[in-house]
């Protein structure tokens, strides 16, 4: 019998705009071979002009007192009503009207209640056809015990595929792929359909360098996308019946403030905390779905995101739409504390992917994706790009060419350029993979579960700029002021459970309830700022999280060593966890805050222009050169107050979540009840008369400034300037880090 020849693949046509899509050939038998026709064919997409972003603050002012307005996380407005004795929402509706109209109000909320979605391809230009397909988002799984697929040549197709003329080429298909294309087609029926692995020449590098750039639309542009988690379970059905039960009741809006759903049945659900009525076997259930391999994947983030609303989450042949299934995920991690302790923490780790990302900055995105995996160690960035703001991907191209030190240095050098920040810093744990890998280039192919995005919105620089030079391969001069030095390294380290027994034993109870921290608070609160990272429910302006405690909860969970409730343990754990490879240390001064495991006494702490937290670093024995070591939170140093001196009383440092859910500075003033931004900076003089504010296009930055005397714009403070802090006292200096 002679063999099938392989497969081989007809060259895209760029000019043409080509891309390759399959045509799945049906089959009545779910374990007949797998067949299929592959054609190239034009596409090219006519976006439509992008509408404005949702101005909440503008919908909210309208509205009667004790009625909001949020955006939720599909992008629609949804208008709630504040039950103050109740602390819970209510009346939830799409469209706002009076308690006179609450009749209407219900009809309309009929009119748009949802049942199976019936999708709809969007507007697009082939050449003079609409180019109608899904795209699959899946695992490609293990190499070992591929599957031969059958592609028939398009010429013969379809209709003549039970005739001897038909021409067949083999092509090797990983295993998870073979069972999900064999559950995905029909019966009677083809199915078009693009799949990477097998509509991306994967051995030609140039060629996965253009179709990666093209992900965005292809995702973005499909009929709809099928998100495939593998075969169904025993229990498989029922945790995806009661995701869509949980996610029909709630909504979530961007504020990440967990809403009832217009549509619910049980509208207690979204206030609910710990009363969904489902009991163990349930949740574990949930628990074994949402633990599939998809959900550990690099490059299934950004395909769901783009998928929005016409994705479906799909085990065996049962499905669930991604709209509802992402609403459970959000309420499950926001409202049930009964639940058992590793679906809190497994939910915890889907919060962001069930979010909104679209346009996160990309130190954001890198970190969403710290702990997920991929082929390519490159991936880890260029598999974020179609979620970043439009500028960063014309900034960053993937090239599959590079090496991994290679493209990581490049990412850094260009995202630096482009922003005049060193956010990117705060990703380095100071253990560089290899010899030439410099101190402060993040090695992003590593799992790192300290990095947090509540450290990227912290101000240790103010609103600064960086002022850093590169000199190759691996010098790193960035310009900045020391603060302190390490003095004393504690001996505590973390415990699972929230144990803090060893530190009370070194510390003291009667020291940590009496003596005076350098901020003049006591020092069990300098302990509590420390180990909770700043983030309490009574600091910040305008939300509530469900999983933050208040500064005195933390006070007396550390005194009481997390010992009265499991939420206390599990909070007191939620938080201690972030320090298993930290180490709390003592600056001479007195403050108090965490290093990295091997930190060492004499390592020097630094505030960096342009960088979000202090740093420390430790000098190189052969030059003058410095290493760095990693960043730290320093309690009393983390708001500018190595530049700018304590913030005046009787103003507070805050933070505040914005509409889009993105943490900003604050500074409150309990008296006036006034806050203001970064700009208003009550340490600041007024700004020097050449410089005037331009209107923001980036609601990541706060501001834009152009000088009038010589045209000049820059996306800083201009009272933060080097010249401006030399003149205010400020003793900066460069520091050389290889």
């Amino acid at each position: 019998m002679t063999a099938i020849p392989a497969y081989t693949y007809p060259r895209l046509d760029e000019a043409k705009q080509e891309i390759r899509l399959l045509t799945l050939l049906p089959s009545p038998h779910l374990d007949d071979p797998i067949r299929m026709t592959i054609s190239n064919v034009s596409f090219t997409v006519k976006e439509k002009e992008t509408p404005a972003p949702v101005d909440i603050n503008a919908i909210a002012s309208d509205l009667p007192d004790g009625w909001y307005a949020h955006e939720n996380i599909e992008g629609r407005v949804l208008y709630t009503l504040w039950d103050d004795e109740n602390l819970c929402w209510t009346n939830a509706c799409w469209e706002w009207k009076s308690p006179a109209f609450r009749d209407k109000i219900k009809r309309f909320k009929e009119r748009f209640k949802s049942s199976r979605m019936k999708f709809k391809p969007r507007e697009r230009s082939t050449d003079g056809s609409e180019l109608k397909f899904e795209a699959l988002s899946y695992t490609w799984g293990s190499d070992t015990d591929p599957e031969t697929a059958y592609v028939v040549s398009q010429a013969k197709g379809v209709k003549r595929l039970a005739t001897k003329e038909v021409q067949e080429r083999t092509l090797e298909i990983k295993q998870n792929l073979a069972v999900a294309l064999k559950h995905l087609r029909y019966v009677n029926r083809p199915r078009t359909l693009w799949v990477d692995a097998i509509c991306i020449n994967q051995a030609d590098v140039e060629e996965r360098n253009e179709q990666v750039l093209r992900m965005k639309d292809l995702y973005k542009h499909a009929d709809h996308v099928v998100v495939w988690l593998g075969p169904s379970t025993s229990d498989s059905a029922e945790a995806l019946s009661a995701l869509e039960h949980i996610g029909k009741q709630v909504d979530y809006g961007c504020d990440c403030a967990l809403l009832p759903s217009p549509d619910a049945t049980e509208e207690n659900w979204a206030n609910s905390r710990g009363d969904l009525p489902y009991d163990d076997d349930t949740f574990q259930a949930i628990y074994d779905v949402i633990s599939r391999p998809w959900f550990e994947r690099v490059w299934v983030v950004q395909e769901i995101q783009l998928a929005g609303r016409r994705a479906l989450i799909q085990c065996g042949k049962e499905w669930v739409e991604w709209c509802y299934f992402r609403r459970a995920v959000l309420c499950l991690g926001v409202g049930v504390h009964h639940a058992p302790e590793n679906l809190l923490e497994r939910v915890g780790k889907l919060r962001d992917m069930c979010n909104t990302v679209m346009g996160w900055p990309v130190p954001h995105l890198l970190t969403m994706n710290t702990a997920r995996g991929c082929v390519n160690p490159l991936d880890k960035i260029y598999g974020i790009l179609a979620l970043a703001p439009d500028i960063v991907r014309s900034t960053i191209v993937p090239d599959y060419t590079l090496s991994t030190i290679e493209g990581y240095r490049a990412t850094f050098l260009k995202f630096t350029s482009l922003t005049r920040r060193l956010e990117l810093l705060d990703h380095c744990d100071g253990h560089p993979p290899s010899s030439d890998w410099p101190s402060w280039l993040a090695d992003w192919s590593t799992q790192n579960e300290e990095r947090d995005y509540f450290y990227l919105e912290l101000r240790t620089s103010g609103d600064s700029a960086a002022h850093w030079n590169y000199i190759e391969p691996n010098i790193l001069e960035l310009t900045g002021a020391q603060l302190s030095k390490v003095d004393r390294i504690s001996q505590w380290t973390y415990k699972p459970g929230g144990d803090v027994s060893e530190l009370l034993e070194e510390v003291g109870i009667e020291n940590l309830q009496n003596l005076k921290y350098p901020t003049g608070e006591t020092l069990i609160d300098a302990y509590a700022h420390v180990l909770h990272r700043g983030q309490f429910n009574d600091e910040v302006m305008n939300a509530n999280i469900p999983y933050y405690s208040t500064l005195p909860e933390a006070r007396r969970m550390i005194l009481e060593n997390a010992a009265n409730s499991y939420r206390d343990e599990y909070l007191m754990d939620y938080y201690l966890k972030w320090l298993k490879e930290r180490r709390l240390i003592h600056t001479a001064e007195g403050y108090i805050g965490t290093a990295p495991g091997d930190v060492q006494i004499g390592d020097i702490i630094c505030v960096i222009l342009g960088c979000h937290l202090p740093l420390i670093l430790r000098k190189n024995p052969s030059d003058s050169t410095y290493k760095f070591v990693g960043h730290t939170y320093l309690y009393g140093l983390v708001n500018g107050e190595g530049l700018l001196g304590p913030v005046p009383e009787p103003w507070i440092a805050k933070r505040a979540m914005n509409a889009r859910g993105f943490w900003q500075q604050r500074f409150y003033n309990p008296e006036t009840n006034i806050a203001v931004d970064l700009r208003s900076d009550p340490r600041l003089g007024p700004v020097p008369d050449k410089w005037e504010p331009l209107e923001n296009d980036d609601p990541h930055r706060i501001q834009k400034w152009m000088n009038k005397e010589t045209g000049e714009i820059i996306n800083s403070d201009p009272r933060l300037l080097p010249e401006a802090l030399l003149e205010q006292g400020v003793k900066l200096e460069t520091f050389a880090v290889t």
